[in-house]
């Protein structure tokens, strides 16, 4: 009895450290894991104070408490913000050391609103340091959890898109390959180590005030302090103003947003072509095609929260320009109610409409919010349905993964978007740039589908680019993709 108490007392003792060591790199843990710790700390503890000395057991309980002191201070209470653990596992680090560029750097925090506006911005920002000469340097994303919205995690651009298709345009690295091979005195020296804002303070550019600059700049960057400022406040973001920065003063131009305007300018739309999907997350979305989405189908876009209501009620009579209502707008048309935040009827018809000219079998769904317009949606195309002699299903991704979304919606044999989101212009810009041209109309808008000649030429690009993967139709979805199926022709 006594040898079983003392194996028991030795695996808490491994579980006690275990979690302790756990708990130590709890900067880059997700919450869960760090309260997993906490609690497999406080069994063992537990568990030892039963059976040994009790000094050895209050040692253990001050060991709980600064640790729990030092996870409780790390980041603020109401607030978990973190490098995402799929950037620690995926962000493609050169290993080969990388030839530092005599033509200097440029890196900047995308603190502006959601992915499709950090998008937008970064277009822009790809032009800029093209027209300066200098190498952008790919920034961590900012990305907001629909299932956490107190969260933030920073995705590594590598772990999205492929960076060796952003280099046929320019030269780029990715951030944390220049964070980890030039982040030191060698090659961007404290000195030189300037940042640029468009009105400094008393304290110089104020890169740690407010979210998320501050998790940006402290998580992703290492903490990086500035021994100086420098204010462009005046200067835009012309080329030619800012190359009187030479490289070699300023080897790194260090901004606190992004060089370049919301929404995207017209002339930087088409650079959408170099923002490919990295392998990985294009497997996944073939994956999800291939196991969910029988063709052909159709991918809306919905936006149906409480905040897209109140923005749209002040839209509303707004000029073509609002937000990204430019992609579907003429210069003298204005924004409406049905563009910005179309009625449930209105978003039945539509899809009906587009169902039922295509002759689709599925639609996929990406929403903010789903409400009682999904259930409206069954009802009428499950009457569809039946008159085409099929059924017809309606899919969404329980994940709420972003990324897959928008890539089902770019892939879709023809998508319905909402006119003012900066999301769907992401997909829709993607479209536009596609071999061939792949189909998008706007709720709110009039469209006429194109003949049926071209639809099906539309179709079947896409289906050979599907049948060009290694991933054969009868593979499933991966478990970590979840979606619902709601099978009309069960009603």
């Amino acid at each position: 009895m006594n040898h079983q108490l003392n194996v028991f007392n030795l695996y808490a003792v491994a579980l006690f450290f275990s979690a302790h060591s756990d708990l130590r790199h709890s900067s880059v843990l997700c919450r869960s894991s760090s309260e997993l710790s906490h609690f497999l700390m406080i069994t063992s503890f537990i568990i030892l104070c039963g059976s040994f000395h009790f000094l050895f057991c209050v040692t253990l309980l001050v060991s709980l408490i600064n640790h729990g002191k030092a996870s409780d201070t790390s980041l603020p209470s109401t607030l978990h913000s973190t490098i995402s653990q799929q950037s620690l596992s995926d962000a493609t680090l050169t290993l080969a050391k990388p030839k530092w560029s005599p033509r200097g750097y440029l890196l900047y925090c995308p603190c502006m609103g959601r992915f499709g506006n950090q998008i937008d911005q970064f277009l822009g920002a790809i032009e800029f340091t093209k027209q300066l000469g200098r190498v952008l340097i790919l920034p961590h994303f900012v990305e907001y959890p629909i299932d956490h919205p107190l969260s933030r995690i920073f995705p590594p651009f590598s772990t999205i898109f492929n960076v060796s298709t952003i280099s046929q345009y320019l030269e780029v690295i990715d951030q944390p390959t220049f964070i980890h091979h030039f982040y030191n005195d060698q090659y961007w020296p404290k000195e030189k180590r300037i940042s640029f804002c468009f009105q400094p303070s008393n304290n110089g550019c104020e890169f740690r005030h407010g979210q998320p600059s501050t998790d940006f700049w402290t998580l992703t960057v290492n903490q990086v302090t500035f021994s100086s400022s420098k204010s462009f406040e005046g200067m835009g973001f012309d080329p030619n103003g800012w190359k009187r920065f030479s490289a070699a003063e300023y080897p790194v131009i260090a901004l606190a947003g992004a060089p370049a305007s919301f929404p995207v300018a017209e002339e930087h739309r088409s650079l959408q072509r170099y923002l490919e999907w990295n392998d990985d997350r294009l497997r996944r979305i073939r994956r999800f095609i291939n196991a969910r989405l029988p063709r052909p189908y159709v991918g809306i876009h919905l936006r149906l929260g409480e905040d897209w209501a109140n923005s749209c009620t002040s839209a509303v009579g707004l000029v073509y320009s609002y937000m990204e209502s430019a992609q579907c707008l003429n210069r003298d048309e204005k924004v409406t109610k049905q563009l910005c935040y179309p009625s449930n009827s209105h978003i039945v018809k539509k899809v009906v409409e587009a169902v039922k000219a295509l002759k689709a079998k599925s639609v996929f769904v990406s929403a903010d919010v789903h409400g009682e317009v999904i259930g409206m949606l069954l009802r009428a195309l499950g009457t569809v349905g039946k008159k085409f002699g099929w059924p017809i299903i309606v899919v969404r991704d329980e994940q709420n993964d972003l990324y897959t979304d928008l890539g089902l919606l770019i892939e879709s044999d023809h998508f319905i978007g909402n006119c003012v989101s900066s999301f769907t212009g992401f997909v829709k810009r993607k479209r536009d740039v596609s071999e061939p041209l792949r189909t998008t109309s706007f709720f709110g808008r009039h469209y006429q589908f194109p003949s049926i000649e071209n639809k099906l030429g539309n179709r079947n690009y896409i289906e050979n680019q599907i049948e060009n993967t290694e991933i054969g139709n009868h593979q499933r979805v991966s478990s970590s993709i979840d979606q619902v199926h709601f099978h009309l022709n069960e009603l």
